[in-house]
């Protein structure tokens, strides 16, 4: 966790060199891990929905990995610099190659050519897909059950969304090492749930606060209980007038 919150730190201050009109996100270093790339240019994609790619260095190698978005085929991407990868593999949405270090220039301006033509008339602002609103008194250990019988989830088939507009916080609590997830406890009349957000950077919210939340349905388990916890996506705070 040490390790990752680093090169986290790392990867946003190379960013700082990108702007809104920045199609692609291609950075690089000899401090980044090949085993934790693919999770940077995951959380990079997810915050900035750009494309993004992860380069780490050693001995003039560079190992890269992409997470791209629905908009983006990034293996095809790959497929146009071929000539001079070592090597690529993947599908359109995430993907994985070795380069020269000292081919790096050139395949950040072919990937950012061919991103600013293939994106060129896209306003790129994420999309959630929900599959249903319900309200929190809909929700059982049934409706786990069920949801566990569309497992397994991946591409092209993802894990269920689900709205529930105007819920209560009634306590609100932040967790992990730098206080990056919020812990909830939420009311919709009657029903109280435990909620948790990861990688949480809005601290607005307080408790009496209402929201509408997006959220996929999870189990916590403690003490030899479990119960259901919804594991937030998105959210919105809603006018208190």
């Amino acid at each position: 966790r040490e390790i990752t919150s680093d090169s986290m730190i790392l990867a946003m201050g190379k960013i700082k060199q990108f702007n809104k009109s920045t199609k692609i996100i291609v950075i690089w270093d000899h401090n980044f891990s090949p085993g934790i790339a693919g999770l940077i240019a995951s959380r990079i994609s997810e915050r900035y929905y750009r494309p993004s790619i992860v380069i780490s260095l050693e001995n003039g190698i560079g190992r890269g990995s992409a997470r791209s978005i629905p908009e983006f085929d990034i293996s095809l991407a790959l497929s146009q610099c071929n000539d001079i990868l070592i090597s690529a593999g993947g599908h359109p949405r995430a993907a994985g190659f070795s380069i020269h270090e000292s081919n790096l220039q050139e395949f950040v301006q072919r990937l950012s050519h061919i991103a600013n033509e293939l994106l060129k008339d896209i306003i790129l602002n994420p999309t959630i897909l929900i599959d249903a609103q319900v309200n929190l008194s809909s929700l059982s250990s049934e409706t786990i059950k069920f949801i566990d019988m569309l497992r397994p989830y991946g591409e092209g088939n993802p894990e269920p969304l689900f709205i529930t507009p105007g819920i209560e916080i009634l306590n609100i609590t932040r967790v992990g090492i730098n206080g990056q997830h919020i812990k909830f406890k939420l009311k919709q009349l009657n029903e109280k749930f435990d909620a948790i957000a990861f990688n949480q950077t809005d601290y607005s919210l307080g408790n009496g606060d209402y929201i509408d939340a997006v959220y996929k349905l999870g189990t916590n388990r403690w003490q030899g209980k479990e119960e259901i916890q919804l594991i937030i996506e998105d959210f919105r705070k809603l006018d208190p007038t």
